[in-house]
């Protein structure tokens, strides 16, 4: 025992013998560095880890349970060994931690890393040479550098090089960041300044990747990625608005205004209780991803708390799922989303401006159809938790797809678009209405959903397929939970295995309601499904589980003309309710072509979509100029109108009332209140607008 004392002893002097001394840090990075270690040690160190990862190295230097042969170009497994070496090192430097400055750590740390410096593990993917890497290799070579010799220094430099600011959104923030870091080591001043200023110069609001006007976030073109280049994005931005403040480089109060508005104005609404939203998640859709990324922005909540104490109260309240109430359209991704403290309903769709998915790294290699309509309907955290190797993706709850038997392709960074523009949505805050009128590989129809009193009452016409195969409209795919109890025609029964149902009046499951107003031809599964990770993301084995699922759809035949559907989806839904609800309907319904309108049966509330010019007679008449979305709501003093154009090209609207109304911009003629409504345009366009008429 006393020989292996002696000999790590030896081995450490004989490295730090190497090292010449360093030179001072310039004054202008000094508090830099400070707020950078002060960072990188923030996280919490367990015994547990470290003993094992001590164990665990072999001879070389290496984990032996790490592939250093891979080429997977997702989740490259090789990057763990610096993860590895990153905790190594916050043990090592983290005071109260039991290997707080040991010998015999310090003497692993850098057995560790000479083995990564002399190897210089390549990923065939860049972005591990040029991001991934350096953003894992730079801060241990920064809060380690007294303890590494020039030699390992001067090799580090040699591989953070490969990092150089460009590209532009997320992919600029990482590649700035690790130049920062760099800049740093090398104590270059100037370059510290270039890099932190890149940083900065992506802090902004815009229509190109980024945030967007609506709070969402794009990367690779117009693609929803909230909680994937979105979620890195908000932790590096804190993360560097941390590590600057207090030095010649600080963010702006105006930057971090920004970050702000899209914590608490965006990402918070894709938040629910565990599990961030699939829909926003972008292509990662792993084991056990959602809770990760759910616990991440949680995490970021609790340091904007400190960063932004102003706020403070604002991130405190997001962290609880059920101080969130309402709609909100995401206008320049087409995304919805409806929530009230019991449930979270969203919809991802997608139009001739906003792609739908994509499929990068063999990761998300089924997600052909996430961006044609798909909803989903939380109430718990299990209903789709970890369920992609059992859904049928081409029966995605709320989806219209022909049932081919073709394998679902697969596309690329940039997924699709589709051929129509008429795609948006218009909320009044606590009511809300989306539209998509879909044009996709053959395919036609209008589709659209009201989000009125608890209640989504979906709608569905005009669907046009020239195909000898069936044609489907996903309603709801989860895990089986409990009974399944259908009334069909007069009878209310269980219902278990594959069935098929004509004209059925509702289904109760799980405490959803399935109400069908006008009928159709439902098919019900219940079953186990077998399924494999591996045809989700191809990190994953091929090896098969199964699991009970919940799958509901309705069938509109092959070579469907002008096909229609009607459901409503019922949360937090008993049997009695929806007893109730069959015999007395909260709703009138009208399903057209030219006009869907869902309206009170009390006449207050009213969601109409206008394909094309035209009049309703709700509220004593009223006719627009243009096709359009809106949403009027009968209060004390007069009627909440709300309008927006899911074309996004309309500068002005022509909306008149056969009644007589108060409101400034009104004129009369012919006996009609006529406004001509100026809509919002440029880096707002397609964003709702309201106004009120005075009785």
């Amino acid at each position: 025992m006393k020989k292996i004392q002696w000999l790590l002893v030896f081995l450490i002097f004989s490295i730090t013998s190497f090292s010449q001394s360093k030179k001072v840090y310039p004054q202008e990075l000094q508090q830099l560095l400070e707020n950078i270690k002060e960072n990188y040690l923030e996280d919490a160190v367990f015994t547990s880890d470290m003993e094992h990862l001590l164990a665990s190295l072999d001879a070389k230097g290496a984990w032996p349970g790490i592939d250093y042969s891979s080429q997977q170009r997702g989740h490259w497994p090789v990057l763990l060994h610096l993860l590895n070496l990153n905790r190594l090192s916050k043990a090592y430097l983290k005071e109260g931690s039991n290997y707080y400055q040991s010998p015999e750590l310090l003497a692993k740390i850098h057995h560790a890393l000479d083995y990564w410096l002399a190897n210089d593990f390549v990923s065939p993917n860049w972005w591990y040479p040029q991001i991934g890497i350096p953003q894992q290799l730079a801060p241990i070579l920064i809060v380690m550098e007294d303890k590494l010799s020039d030699k390992q220094l001067q090799t580090g430099v040699k591989i953070l090089n490969k990092a150089k600011i460009g590209m532009g959104g997320q992919n600029k923030v990482w590649l700035a960041g690790n130049v920062l870091y760099k800049s740093l080591l090398v104590r270059n001043v100037d370059s510290v300044n270039i890099a932190s200023k890149a940083i900065q110069g992506e802090l902004k609001v815009s229509t190109g990747l980024g945030i967007q006007p609506d709070n969402s976030f794009h990367e690779h073109g117009a693609m929803l990625q909230q909680g994937n280049y979105g979620l890195s994005y908000l932790g590096d931005m804190i993360q560097w608005i941390a590590v600057l403040r207090q030095t010649p480089f600080a963010f702006d109060e105006e930057k971090v205004a920004i970050i702000r508005e899209f914590a608490l104005d965006g990402t918070q609404w894709f938040l629910w209780k565990k599990n961030f939203d699939i829909g926003g998640s972008g292509r990662q859709l792993f084991q056990g991803e959602l809770a990760k990324k759910q616990n991440a922005i949680l995490k970021k909540f609790k340091q904007l708390e400190k960063l932004d104490p102003e706020f403070a109260s604002a991130y405190n309240k997001a962290q609880d799922y059920k101080s969130l109430s309402g709609n909100k359209h995401f206008w320049n991704s087409d995304f919805h989303i409806s929530r009230t403290p019991n449930y979270l309903f969203t919809l991802k769709m997608s139009s001739s401006r906003v792609n739908g998915y994509e499929t990068v790294n063999f990761e998300n290699m089924l997600g052909y159809h996430l961006g044609s309509g798909m909803t989903l309907l939380y109430q718990s955290d299990n209903e789709y938790l970890d369920i992609f190797p059992f859904w049928d993706w081409k029966k995605l709850p709320g989806t219209t797809i022909i049932q081919d038997d073709a394998p679902i392709p697969v596309s690329n960074a940039w997924g699709y678009k589709i051929e129509g523009d008429f795609v948006g949505g218009v909320k009044d805050g606590t009511n809300g209405l989306a539209v998509l009128q879909y044009n996709r590989g053959g395919l036609k129809a209008n589709k659209a959903w009201f989000m009125f009193d608890n209640q989504i009452v979906c709608l569905g016409n005009g669907i046009i397929a020239d195909t000898p195969f069936n044609v489907t409209t996903g309603i709801n795919q989860v895990y089986r939970n409990g009974a399944i109890i259908i009334k069909n025609k007069s009878n209310i029964q269980k219902a278990t295995g594959k069935q098929d149902f004509t004209n059925p009046s509702w289904i109760l499951h799980d405490k959803v309601g399935y109400l069908f107003p006008s009928g159709g031809n439902v098919s019900l599964v219940a079953d186990t499904v077998s399924g494999s990770w591996h045809n989700v993301a191809q990190r994953y084995k091929d090896e098969t589980v199964k699991a009970d699922i919940f799958n509901v759809y309705l069938n509109h035949g092959t070579k469907p003309k002008d096909a229609d559907y009607q459901y409503i989806l019922v949360p937090n839904a008993t049997q009695q309710q929806l007893i109730q609800l069959e015999k007395k309907p909260l709703f009138e319904i009208k399903n057209a072509k030219s006009q869907q309108i869902v309206s009170r049966k009390d006449g207050s509330l009213a969601g109409i979509v206008f394909y094309e010019a035209g009049k309703v007679d709700l509220f004593g008449g009223i006719s627009v100029s243009e096709p359009c979305l809106l949403l009027i709501e009968k209060q004390n003093s007069g009627l909440k109108v709300t309008v927006s154009d899911p074309t996004h090209k309309l500068t002005t609207i022509r909306v008149s009332f056969d009644k007589k109304y108060k409101n400034e911009q009104l004129v009369i003629e012919n006996n009609q209140s006529v406004l001509n409504l100026k809509l919002p345009d440029g880096n707002e366009a397609g964003k709702c607008v309201s106004f009120m008429l005075q009785f």
